[in-house]
């Protein structure tokens, strides 16, 4: 109801306690956190966080997949179909930006400039923020990228990141007998984009004492972190998965409608994150340049059904 053929939405994947018929919702659910649901195993589907990962719905390489009309978000007319791509991902960027509780005053580092990177500093512009940022961006289209978004400084991917972060923030480093050097001093607040081994290292390093930790990548089971920072400079570390219910303006709002409306104020600004458009046949060139994004200079990668 409410719908007609050839209507365009955007499916917010979350398998909550709504969509899996489950009465009353279980405490996550109750509180608006739809992605840690706790009855991920129950109800009238079968298991899975969302999706795509629960063999009842289906997902994107299926023929055919099945959503519950309360995951469905109407893309306005003015959001032209390149834009409306990028809302899901934009969701959980939005998602960490507000969850990492950005103060005036605060000085942020973005470790990470891919398509979930570039991203969070849209989010952080699209919701007025006008702090300092600071990206680490591997490849130079991420870094003319992360730029044109409103970073303020670019650090490159590269031995000389610590002496160079010094340099811009006023922190003080100093070698230790073992390991990494140790900072004093960095930024209020650091937004992992990448979440891997050495990254997670690096944001505990370069975030000052009392700063916050954000880890919006996904972690997996990283290895060779040094923790002494966290319990040394008395870090505050959080996850930021996926979306939910946000307080924004006074207001309760879900991370997708926000998202959507923030996308529209921004109009065309993020269509430079769109590389190549593929057709369905040429999946394995669409899937090499996603995996390879430093030669293709691919951010997104999106099929065109209109292609053949």
């Amino acid at each position: 109801e409410g719908y007609d053929v050839g209507d365009r939405v955007i499916i917010e994947p979350v398998l909550s306690c709504e969509i899996r018929g489950i009465e009353p919702p279980c405490y996550q659910c109750q509180r608006g956190q739809f992605a840690n649901c706790e009855n991920i195993t129950r109800g009238n589907i079968s298991a899975g966080i969302q999706t795509g990962y629960c063999r009842d719905t289906g997902g994107g390489w299926s023929p055919y997949f099945l959503a519950h009309r309360n995951q469905l978000h109407r893309v306005p007319d003015d959001l032209p179909d390149e834009i409306a791509v990028l809302i899901e991902p934009f969701a959980c960027a939005l998602h960490g930006v507000l969850k990492a509780e950005l103060q005036e005053a605060d000085e942020i580092l973005i470790i990470g400039a891919g398509a979930i990177g570039l991203l969070t500093i849209a989010a952080i512009r699209a919701l007025g923020k006008a702090n300092r940022i600071l990206v680490v961006a591997k490849y130079p289209h991420q870094q003319r990228l992360a730029r044109k978004l409103g970073a303020n400084e670019i650090l490159s991917h590269s031995k000389g990141l610590y002496a160079n972060f010094c340099q811009l923030t006023q922190a003080e480093s100093y070698q230790p007998e073992l390991g990494k050097p140790v900072l004093i001093g960095g930024v209020h607040v650091t937004l992992d984009c990448v979440a891997s081994d050495s990254t997670i290292d690096d944001a505990l390093r370069l975030t000052r004492a009392q700063g916050r930790v954000m880890l919006v990548g996904m972690p997996a089971i990283p290895k060779n972190i040094d923790w002494t920072s966290i319990w040394y400079k008395e870090l505050k570390v959080m996850g930021a998965y996926a979306y939910g219910l946000e307080t924004y303006k006074g207001e309760q709002i879900r991370t997708f409608a926000l998202g959507i409306r923030l996308l529209q104020q921004m109009g065309s600004r993020l269509l430079p994150l769109i590389g190549e458009r593929f057709s369905l046949k040429d999946y394995r060139h669409a899937i090499q340049a996603a995996l390879h994004t430093g030669k293709s200079g691919s951010v997104k990668t999106i099929f065109d059904l209109r292609l053949t």
